[in-house]
């Protein structure tokens, strides 16, 4: 009778436990070693607000179609379970707090959340490079939404060249500082235009003052909100053929 007491009461537990809390699994970041055993390039991929690396593993590994896909490894990182002010306080995969939607203004997320989410993205671009020779060349970064704000970030604010930067949904941070000589950098930077978490106004001011460099590639799909759609897999995989030659 006991043990039945004691069955009963774990699975009332169970059946109980905040199902919109994410639980945090035992392996952090996900890692895909090139299938050919050769390494050449490496692409690192922080998801955005609420997704799990695990949202982006199809994406990175199967839809989005490049011809060094047996050379390449795919690091899709894990963002930390934090309280977010939007989602009412209630805690989820974040890069950084965000206050309000849409996003309009500097002054609707935190910043300093914003670097130490850079300094984390660094780290494994350290890790990356030593196996690829200190190459940065062969290392692509990016994200979707939070993920891609980090890695833009990241990217100009760096001394080394990345081979090339993938944003999905992203802005550039008003408040980073953007180092010279980074006007070959290779971007692919995609945004739809009825985006109802970034404000389009906000989006177009935070990127005026890199738009016209000559490796930033802007992609604007019509009828398109916050999120990777099929045409974007295929723009971007050309966008990487052609950086990782």
């Amino acid at each position: 009778i006991l043990i039945i007491l004691i069955s009963l009461i774990i699975i009332i537990f169970l059946l109980n436990k905040d199902k919109n809390e994410p639980s945090t699994p035992e392996s952090s970041n996900l890692y895909f070693e090139p299938t050919s055993g050769v390494h050449t390039h490496t692409i690192i991929f922080m998801p955005g607000l609420t997704n799990k690396p695990e949202d982006f593993v199809n994406v990175l590994t199967n839809r989005i179609s490049i011809s060094k896909r047996n050379t390449t490894k795919v690091v899709i990182l894990r963002a930390p379970l934090q309280n977010v002010t939007v989602l009412n306080g209630e805690k989820n995969y974040s890069w950084f707090d965000i206050y309000s939607f849409p996003i309009n203004s500097s002054n609707n997320y935190n910043f300093t959340e914003v670097k130490s989410a850079s300094k984390t993205l660094i780290q494994i671009i350290q890790e990356e490079v030593s196996l690829l020779d200190g190459k940065y060349d062969k290392i692509i970064i990016g994200g979707h939404s939070q993920g891609a704000v980090v890695s833009m970030y990241t990217s100009y604010t760096q001394e080394y060249m990345l081979g090339g930067v993938i944003s999905f949904s992203g802005f550039f941070p008003p408040q980073g500082e953007i180092l010279p000589n980074k006007e070959k950098l290779n971007i692919y930077f995609a945004f739809g235009d009825v985006d109802n978490i970034i404000s389009p106004i906000f989006f177009n001011e935070t990127i005026k003052d890199i738009k016209d460099n000559e490796g930033f590639k802007l992609y604007i799909y019509p009828n398109h909100a916050h999120s990777v759609c099929e045409n974007e897999t295929i723009d971007v995989g050309i966008f990487l053929d052609k950086i990782m030659e």
